[in-house]
């Protein structure tokens, strides 16, 4: 059974392991836990230009311009944070600290940044914030353990993430300007990687009930929990459309591992992606919907990012180099 969990791995992951070849695109260092794991990979170009890592307080939030393509990159040898053009050129990095710095979300109103890093822990993975622009870094949440995947609220107030400070992995919810954080859903499950719908009524997650991993959606008050997913693959990383009415999500299958596309209106699932050895992964939506970004393993050394119209069609390579690129998003 091929149970790579990329996002669940990376938090338990210390060195960066493709679980197999037919392990794609993960975010960073990936280790098997309960049976999952995860990981990733980043590209140099001559244009590339480093922001400084050195907290800036006394700087007004700096609004990044929109359309651009925000990952995460180990083209330097380290996990950082970058930004490119939406065709993965003009490329600049926005951290350059020890450690692995990965998974960015950027705010709705694109003034800050939530990551995840370990700079000097190497046994943790902590949230982070930074501004647009790259400055002021600082940590939002110091307690031990792995803290992942932030995503945040359509208002910009509070993240939602996943972690593994409890006996498996939980989701929580953190108040941006306090750093006060509460457990979102109490259960004795598996549940991760969480993503706000862009009301910010619902919560699609990913969740462990029984012998696999399905996609669920949540009230934000707790309430009305379905399952999505069907089938005893596993099912990981929704992504809601910006207008709300689909989510994108990886699942593994008999080829390896493609995408899936679920409507919330008619609730019926349209696999889009179909490659025999190629898995795709960290699907997530441009800003006006059009396309859909992920990231594929086609190398055993080498992630790259892509993007393909919400149909499967067009596929496009957006990066090309000898080093891993992953989890694009679009603001």
């Amino acid at each position: 059974m091929k149970i790579v969990v990329f996002a669940l791995e990376l938090i338990l992951a210390i060195a960066l392991s493709a679980c197999n070849n037919k392990t794609i695109i993960q975010d960073f260092p990936t280790k098997t836990v309960n049976g999952s794991s995860s990981p990733l990979p980043p590209e140099r170009n001559s244009n590339e230009t480093t922001a400084t890592s050195t907290p800036d307080t006394t700087v007004a939030p700096t609004l990044i311009d929109k359309h651009i393509l925000l990952f995460h990159s180990d083209r330097t040898g380290s996990y950082q944070i970058y930004t490119s053009d939406t065709s993965g050129n003009n490329v600049k990095q926005l951290t350059n600290s020890p450690g692995r710095n990965i998974e960015p979300a950027m705010s709705p109103d694109g003034s800050m940044i939530a990551f995840s890093s370990s700079r000097d822990d190497q046994n943790g993975l902590y949230l982070f914030l930074m501004k647009g622009d790259g400055s002021a870094q600082h940590v939002l949440i110091t307690k031990p353990g792995y803290a992942l995947s932030p995503k945040w609220s359509p208002d910009g107030k509070r993240l939602i993430f996943y972690t593994n400070w409890d006996e498996h992995f939980q989701i929580y919810t953190v108040d941006v300007a306090t750093g006060k954080y509460e457990r979102f859903i109490t259960s004795s499950d598996i549940d991760y990687l969480p993503s706000w719908s862009p009301d910010g009524k619902r919560i699609a997650y990913t969740s462990r009930r029984g012998t696999s991993e399905q996609i669920h959606i949540i009230n934000s008050d707790k309430t009305g929990d379905v399952t999505i997913s069907v089938g005893t693959e596993w099912a990981w990383r929704p992504n809601w459309s910006p207008d709300g009415t689909q989510i994108v999500y990886f699942k593994w299958t008999s080829n390896n591992g493609d995408l899936f596309l679920y409507d919330t209106r008619t609730k019926a699932t349209v696999q889009l992606t179909s490659t025999s050895t190629i898995p795709e992964q960290n699907p997530s939506w441009s800003t006006d919907g059009s396309k859909i970004y992920f990231d594929a393993k086609l190398l055993p050394d080498q992630i790259d990012l892509f993007r393909m119209n919400p149909d499967g069609t067009g596929i496009e390579q957006l990066t090309h180099n000898v080093k891993n690129n992953g989890y694009p998003s679009e603001h």
